[in-house]
């Protein structure tokens, strides 16, 4: 597929997406610590290790690392103990390959008051930047969650930056007392404001597992006339969804690494054609400011075609030193020392290096390229300290280790077989990001194709090592991802504010004997400051028996994000026509399971008797129209069927269909509600508020960016509001579209773009104007959009009437009607 350029470095292109995806190595350092009565010196050696909950999460089934080495074999990083859901593993996480992954649910004690949970203050929540569930009601019994058709399940952000905007994400950093940090000792859930205390605060029960524990005596306090402990107030842990530990000394196996940055590039005659060095210099050296905040922090460089090419960049040298090795079947590391430095101490060898770079390259003309080594190359660089490969390849790997085929075949696009396109052809690249992770590297893959590139197989990489592929198609013209270590632990080389994780819950038992159910989760990581934490999410949800309590509380856009993630491991499996038509049969399914009554189920999952007839006629009379908490949910489903990501048709390339496949895995919640049903604003009538700074408003879809700039009216997604005299345009999270009708008033042209019409205009060259009002609100509105995402969307200026770019900005038109009917409407119509 052609299209324009991406922005220039700086203006929300390589370099916004390079910035967007915290290079800095993970989380920010956290707000200041909690009460002074907290700092005290950590626990004493011979605390338990640490373990996750029992049970566990993935996305990706990979081998595990022998059992006999700490954490996996792991030498550092980070590490997610697995939502676990209880009382008494009251449900547990359903197998599923792709996006989540089952556990154990553990037995309970035996316990004569069941429902001790029942007192729970259900105020105390996980913020909804951090924790969605599909369903904020959990149904108590098997059937009832049978029969309610709803994925039961969540997505977990657990790094997720401050909805403010602010640098303070607002949790409370804790550390520890000489009592350490308080764990149940059968399940090894972390204590929060749901355990029960007993025995005047001696005691406390666990909330997952119904253990009853020993309260140490440095953590002992009184309790008051409602059984809560009297420093409630003062402890973090027992009032908030959400905290944050600083790790004790045997929650670490060696001390924390510096952060390091290792980019692996390919000067092939492809990247030279592409003309993709330029752009990849000065985006990287754009960072590098960014970078240096850290004085600890780590750089090297590696570049490759048909040989592999070393960089000593010592301080002590003036300009690089290119070290070129050729054997790629005896591969060695020249002057092993001297290829990570300090960026600090050798930024001006560093600066020489990336200002060289375009020349030394340009001029290439070979066909071949090695990426395979180069990977093995970096990795053997990197393996002692760990941290973060950022890779930029432009064409398909021949050569050596690596080397793919060519397998793209156009007759097989848009039949049945298309998804064997979007299978990997090799393991080599799973295998290798496996073998990255246990050394706790992250691969960040930048792909700038000109051809066929195989997305599919390369995007195995970063999707083992908790990274993200990035795609630039045609630059010339223009459920998470992890590696699982156990059952109940998830290795993640590398965390930042955009990481997310989506699972399955199920019931284990036909019966939940209580009414709240917990989700915990943790996460061991090191922050880009050197020190380790551990951030405790835990969250309680009420139990219900009434399947149109469960309806009501159905968060659509979490449901949609679980539903389409469940969808791509499907297509890989069986075709994107099997993928689409369950789509559609989950969504009729759902629909018609919620007009079908107000079902009540009793204690012992039997519907109950003593429900009033009339009361019954009366709810299914109510219920024939489709809930209010449901009713987007067949719009959303139809737009994400015609998605790229799944869209039938022969015009979709399959690099670009596995590139989108890539990140819609990993996407969250926010962001797949608008890559799944882009939004539209009409800027040719924006009202003059649109795309000023500081707007102050309740409802947060109409301000975007950190100066809350105000956004103009969204229009719905149909072609009958793209009048000719119109200006548009529309963001889907990855790519922005500016639509200029060719009828469009002069004067408007004039002051966004600096011409009067755009007839015989390059569209590849045009950009906004500067100086004007105009284009300065619109400016800042693209600006807005663009914060806080993980990349920097492209902007992409649509002539109408020009027949490829256009055709493309029309696919997002989802409420286009096919067949002279309306896809929605014949969801909604199920009786």
């Amino acid at each position: 597929m052609h299209q324009p350029p991406p922005p220039p470095p700086g203006a929300g292109g390589l370099a916004g997406q390079m910035g967007g995806m915290n290079l800095n190595g993970g989380a920010r350092p956290g707000p200041p610590g909690a009460p002074t009565m907290y700092q005290q010196p950590p626990a004493p050696q011979g605390q338990p290790q640490f373990q996750a909950a029992p049970s566990s999460a993935q996305f990706y089934q990979q081998p595990q690392a022998p059992a006999s080495q700490p954490y996996g074999g792991q030498a550092q990083g980070h590490y997610a103990a697995a939502p676990s859901a209880g009382p008494y593993g009251g449900a547990q996480q359903q197998p599923q390959q792709g996006y989540a992954q089952g556990a154990q649910g553990m037995q309970a004690p035996t316990s004569s008051n069941p429902d001790y949970m029942a007192a729970v203050d259900l105020s105390i929540k996980v913020p909804p930047q951090f924790l969605r569930m599909t369903v904020n009601k959990i149904p108590t019994s098997s059937s009832l969650a049978a029969a309610s058709k709803l994925p039961m399940g969540g997505l977990i952000r657990p790094l997720a930056p401050s909805p403010s905007n602010s640098d303070d994400d607002g949790v409370a950093v804790i550390n520890p007392s000489a009592s350490g940090i308080i764990r149940c000792k059968r399940c090894r859930t972390y204590v929060n404001p749901f355990v029960a205390w007993l025995e005047n605060g001696r005691r406390w029960r666990c909330n997952i597992c119904g253990q009853i524990n020993d309260v140490p005596s440095a953590y002992f306090c009184h309790l008051d006339d409602e059984g809560k402990r009297r420093d409630l107030d003062q402890r973090p842990e027992l009032n908030s969804g959400v905290v944050e530990y600083i790790a004790p000394q045997e929650y670490m196996v060696r001390p924390p690494q510096p952060p390091c940055y290792f980019f692996v590039i390919d000067v092939s005659g492809a990247a030279a054609r592409a003309q993709s060095l330029e752009s990849i210099a000065s985006s990287i050296k754009a960072n590098l400011d960014h970078l240096m905040s850290n004085p600890r922090a780590m750089v090297g460089f590696l570049t490759f075609d048909k040989s592999v090419h070393f960089y000593n960049m010592k301080s002590s040298l003036t300009q690089p030193q290119m070290l070129v090795v050729s054997d790629l079947k005896e591969l060695f590391i020249p002057l092993p020392d001297d290829l990570l430095v300090n960026l600090s101490d050798s930024r001006p060898v560093i600066d020489a290096f990336l200002d060289g770079l375009p020349t030394m390259f340009g001029n290439a003309t070979g066909q071949e390229s090695c990426l395979g080594p180069a990977l093995k190359a970096a990795f053997t660089v990197m393996k002692n300290i760990g941290g973060k490969m950022l890779v930029f390849q432009s064409c398909l790997p021949n050569l050596s280790d690596g080397a793919l085929k060519h397998r793209e075949n156009p007759r097989i696009m848009g039949t049945p077989e298309e998804f064997k396109l979007l299978c990997p052809g090799t393991n080599w690249y799973k295998d290798t990001g496996v073998e990255f992770s246990r050394s706790q590297i992250s691969v960040e893959l930048f792909l700038f194709p000109h051809q066929y590139i195989d997305s599919a197989s390369l995007s195995e990489l970063p999707r083992n090592t908790a990274g993200t592929m990035y795609t630039y198609p045609r630059l010339s013209n223009f459920y998470g991802n992890f590696c699982i270590r156990g059952t109940d632990l998830l290795a993640l080389p590398n965390a930042t504010s955009d990481t997310c994780f989506a699972f399955d819950l199920s019931h284990d038992e036909p019966m939940l004997n209580t009414s709240v159910l917990t989700v915990q989760s943790a996460l061991l990581y090191t922050s880009s400051d050197g020190e380790r934490r551990i951030r405790v999410h835990t969250h309680a949800l009420p139990v219900t028996s009434v399947l149109s309590d469960v309806v009501s509380s159905v968060d659509t856009d979490a449901v949609c994000n679980l539903l389409a993630k469940q969808a791509l491991d499907l297509s890989l499996k069986s075709g994107l026509d099997t993928a689409r038509s369950r789509l559609s049969q989950a969504c009729m399914d759902i629909i018609k399971s919620a007009k079908g009554g107000n079902r009540n189920v009793g204690v012992y999952g039997a519907t109950n008797a003593n429900y009033p007839s009339q009361q019954k006629q009366q709810n299914t009379q109510q219920t024939q129209e489709t809930p209010e908490s449901l009713a987007l949910l067949p719009l959303y489903t139809m737009a994400l069927q015609k998605n790229i990501a799944f869209r039938g048709g022969t015009d979709v390339h399959p690099d670009e269909r596995a590139s989108h496949m890539a990140l819609l895995r990993t996407m969250w919640v926010d962001d797949s509600r608008h890559f799944i049903y882009p939004r539209m604003f009409s800027l040719h009538d924006m009202e003059g508020t649109a795309g000023t700074e500081g707007g102050e408003t309740i409802d947060q879809d109409k301000v975007c960016g950190r100066n809350n700039v105000m956004l103009p009216e969204l229009v719905d997604l149909t072609v009958d509001n793209m009048k000719s005299d119109g200006i548009f345009l529309l963001d889907n999270s990855i790519d922005m579209y500016l639509w200029v009708g060719n009828s469009a008033d002069a004067t408007l042209l004039s002051s966004l773009f600096g011409v009067s019409t755009l007839e015989g205009v390059d569209m590849a060259t045009i950009s906004l104007a500067e100086g004007s009002d105009l284009s300065s609100r619109v400016s800042n509105i693209i600006k807005g959009l663009r914060e806080l995402k993980g990349s920097a969307a492209k902007l992409t200026i649509v002539r109408e009437g020009d027949s490829h770019v256009e055709t493309r900005f029309m696919w997002h038109l989802v409420e286009v009607r096919y067949a002279a009917r309306s896809e929605a409407t014949s969801y909604e119509c199920v009786d």
